[in-house]
């Protein structure tokens, strides 16, 4: 079975494309291939199989946060899956990732444990910073329902894709971020009052790595994590933020805000001394909480230092999962999506979509074949556009867009004029049938994200359908 995660792009992600800004923001969307773990469940919750990292084949192909795991199942394993009628089998999927870097371990409950002995909790170090090679801890859940023959008549060249397993990351960040405004330019050429340095103290050492009950509505409201699980282990000792280009970072566990206390150093003048500023994240009204919430990403606006020993701030909660991404409503299509060949040896047929059904664009090559969509988004104005692929079942690895000799994970462009990408379909032609989901998300020049409506039917994805050589046309 191939196994596919999103940690970034799903459609709640927390920003458009991908995250280049640094090691860290980049470590946020990354799995790393030798720290995870793969749980099989039935569908009482009983564990069928563990899988280690050097059980998984592992593939990902930037970081975009979309990766994907082969695992061989056993046929003893398969009689444990349950039959849920029609020759269908159900099974729930576990992903724990990039535990053993934030300070945890992988637990071991044996077959035929419980889903609720596999509650494991991570110590993070003071030091704690996430980079390519340190990972931000994360998991995933997955109810899936399979045919018990697509399974037998599978291997490990041709494995059974199923439904992708959208990752939660089981931290959140804190920025703080120079916005000073009564700034000046000093005789040494930089500008000033400056922030040198951020610590916090009364922060979580530890956290949980999942909800209690990934189901459980105490967390989430419409789709938004709205509550923490806290783990009791408040350190005392001091968090020093780290540098980066949008300003002073640091990721922490879920944590209560009464004990938390912000220092900021800032310097007035070239060759001034450092002045320590306090901050109670406590009195931070913006935050609409008293918790830091998992998956979170929160700023605080550093926006004057008065003559005495003052600070103003501005907090912004902003979810990194589950987001603000609203689906269809606000964009606008002066047209909508026309498809066409762009190879020779390529050609389509399009199935329009209804209330129920989303349009279908099937796709015949002789190998390498390419499409294109053309396009235009009348509002919202000004705004940007970014379409994006989610593999489905044989899907990974098989579509990408095409921008002149260059290959990409993601379309983008503005919206106002006509617009086009072309997807080119890798390789080969495929043994069997390969699918995959087109989204198209708009970002307005408030940060509001939404799906655009890609059908005179209101649909927000496509289905593609890359045919195998042996498909009738």
């Amino acid at each position: 079975m191939r196994f596919v995660m999103d940690t970034g792009l799903s459609p709640h992600d927390r920003a458009l494309g991908k995250w280049e800004q640094s090691d860290a923001s980049l470590a946020e969307s990354v799995i790393l291939p030798t720290d995870v773990r793969m749980y099989v469940f039935d569908k009482l919750d009983r564990l069928i199989m563990e899988l280690s990292d050097s059980e998984l084949s592992f593939m990902t192909e930037d970081n975009t946060g979309l990766c994907a795991f082969t695992a061989t199942l056993g046929i003893e394993a398969l009689d444990r899956f349950t039959d849920v009628g029609n020759g269908m089998v159900g099974f729930k999927i576990v992903v724990f990732a990039n535990l053993e870097s934030a300070g945890g371990s992988y637990p071991v409950i044996g077959i035929g444990g419980y889903y609720s002995g596999l509650d494991p909790v991570f110590s993070l170090s003071p030091s704690y910073y996430p980079s390519v090679n340190r990972g931000v801890p994360m998991f995933g859940v997955g109810e899936m329902s399979v045919k018990r023959s697509e399974i037998l008549s599978t291997d490990a060249v041709h494995p059974l894709s199923v439904d992708v397993i959208w990752m939660i990351r089981s931290v959140c960040k804190i920025e703080v971020r120079d916005a000073i405004t009564n700034k000046y330019l000093g005789h040494d050429g930089k500008h000033y009052p400056e922030i040198t340095g951020v610590e916090i103290t009364g922060w979580n050492r530890s956290g949980y790595l999942r909800f209690d009950n990934v189901f459980d509505n105490d967390y989430s409201n419409d789709g938004i994590i709205t509550s923490a699980r806290i783990f009791a282990d408040t350190a005392e000792d001091s968090k020093r933020f780290v540098k980066e280009h949008s300003g002073y970072r640091a990721y922490l566990p879920e944590s209560k805000l009464e004990k938390a206390l912000l220092k900021v150093w800032a310097v007035r003048s070239p060759g001034g001394k450092e002045e320590l500023f306090e901050y109670r994240l406590a009195e931070a009204d913006a935050f609409g909480t008293d918790e830091l919430i998992r998956n979170h990403f929160y700023t605080v606006d550093v926006t004057s230092i008065g003559a005495t020993a003052g600070i103003e701030t501005e907090v912004k909660p902003w979810e990194t999962d589950f987001s603000e991404i609203t689906v269809g409503s606000g964009v606008e299509m002066a047209e909508y999506i026309a498809w066409r060949s762009d190879s020779e040896g390529t050609s389509i047929r399009v199935t329009d979509g209804d209330a129920v059904h989303p349009t279908t664009v099937h796709i015949y090559d002789d190998g390498n074949g390419m499409v294109n969509a053309e396009f235009e988004i009348a509002a919202p104005l000004p705004s940007a556009w970014c379409a994006r692929l989610t593999p489905g079942t044989n899907g990974v690895n098989v579509f990408e867009f095409l921008s002149g000799d260059y290959s990409s994970s993601v379309a983008r462009g503005v919206a106002g004029v006509k617009s086009l990408f072309t997807i080119r379909c890798k390789g080969m032609v495929p043994a069997a049938d390969c699918y995959a989901e087109l989204s198209i998300e708009v970002r307005d020049a408030c940060g509001r994200v939404v799906l655009a409506p890609l059908d005179d039917a209101g649909n927000t994805r496509i289905t593609l359908i890359r045919h195998s050589m042996n498909s009738p046309q």
